[in-house]
């Protein structure tokens, strides 16, 4: 892929960012959600269904560069995140969000854990070792 292809798909991509959150501005949505659905939009499983040469770059030159534009798009969601929070908000929801994370994260590992131990005893050792059901379980979280 060449030089001038990653630049005009970085630029794309970050067009159709800035466009997508001013629309989602007036709904109250935070700009984050304007840039995940303007990458949705503009991704290979939307427009790039479409099938048009030389505009939307295909699995195997996406998967050259994707670890750079993944970068760059997390790290300005990173940014844009960061403007959003504020000290204030924090401090009001700050246990509640705790609690309800602590929880979330527990009741998701008995779950995948419970699911996992329960496939062990169906399937046998022999298909998913108990070591392995746990481990997954732990992850899936």
């Amino acid at each position: 892929m060449n030089e001038l292809k990653l630049l005009y798909t970085l630029a794309l991509g970050l067009l159709a960012g800035l466009f997508v959150s001013r629309l989602v501005k007036p709904l109250k949505l935070p700009a984050v959600t304007g840039y995940l659905i303007a990458g949705l939009l503009i991704g290979p499983y939307c427009l790039g269904r479409l099938g048009i040469t030389g505009f939307f770059s295909t699995g195997a030159e996406l998967a050259s560069v994707a670890n750079v534009i993944s970068d760059v798009a997390l790290g300005f969601i990173a940014f844009a995140i960061g403007t959003e929070f504020k000290l204030s908000a924090l401090k009001q929801t700050g246990k509640q969000a705790v609690i309800i994370g602590i929880v979330q994260a527990l009741v998701a590992m008995l779950l995948v854990d419970g699911a996992l131990i329960g496939l062990h005893y169906i399937l046998g050792p022999e298909k998913l070792p108990l070591s392995v059901a746990v481990t997954l379980g732990a992850k899936g979280r």
